[in-house]
C-alpha cells in the first residue's frame, strides 16, 4: 500500500511541476526532456500529465478572471455610488444656478476662468425646477354633476351617424 501512495504523490508532484513549467512558457518537447531525465515514465504518461496540468492552469485562469471581474464590478459600483447625486442634491445645484449663487468654470483660450452664471443659465435652471416640481402640469378635473357623480363622456359620432344627421338637416 505504501508503494501505491508514493506513486500517487510522485504523480501529483510531476503534475504540479509540469503545471509550473507550462505556466513559465515551456513547450511539450522541453517538458518531455526535463521530466524523462528525472522520472522513469513513458512519454504517453507525460502527455496525459500535461493534459491534467493544462486543466489545472485553465481552472486557475478562470478563477483569476472571476476575481478580476468581481473587483472591477465592485470598483465600478463604488464609482457610480460616489458620482450619482440624489434628487435633493440636484435640486440644490439647480437652485444655486437659478439664484446665481454659484460660479461656473469656463474655458477661455485654453485656460480655466471662473465666471458668474449668465441670465439664460438662470432662466434654464428655473425652467427645469418648475418642470421637475410639476408646476407646468395641467390641472386634472373630473367631469361630474353638482352632486359629485360622474358624467358620461360624450363619444364621437360615427360616419353613418354624421351622414344621418346631415340628411335630416337637409330635409
Amino acid at each position: 500500500m505504501a508503494v501505491k501512495s508514493s506513486k500517487v504523490s510522485s504523480k501529483q508532484k510531476r503534475v504540479a511541476d509540469i503545471t509550473e513549467m507550462l505556466a513559465s512558457g515551456m513547450e511539450r518537447k522541453e517538458i518531455l526532456r526535463k521530466v524523462s531525465k528525472t522520472c522513469k515514465v513513458s512519454s504517453r504518461t507525460i502527455d496525459n500529465e500535461i493534459k491534467e496540468a493544462k486543466e489545472i492552469l485553465k481552472k486557475r485562469q478562470l478563477e483569476a478572471e472571476e476575481i478580476r471581474l468581481r473587483v472591477r464590478t465592485k470598483m465600478t459600483e463604488d464609482a457610480v455610488k460616489e458620482g450619482l447625486k440624489s434628487d435633493l442634491e440636484l435640486e440644490l445645484i439647480l437652485s444655486q444656478i437659478a439664484c446665481a449663487n454659484v460660479e461656473v468654470e469656463d474655458w477661455v483660450k485654453g485656460e480655466v476662468v471662473m465666471r458668474s452664471v449668465s441670465p439664460m443659465e438662470s432662466i434654464a435652471a428655473i425652467d427645469k425646477i418648475f418642470k421637475k416640481r410639476g408646476s407646468y402640469a395641467p390641472i386634472k378635473q373630473a367631469n361630474t354633476d353638482k352632486s359629485g357623480n360622474d358624467v358620461e363622456q360624450p363619444r364621437p359620432y360615427s360616419k353613418d351617424e354624421l351622414l344621418l344627421i346631415l340628411h335630416k338637416a337637409n330635409g
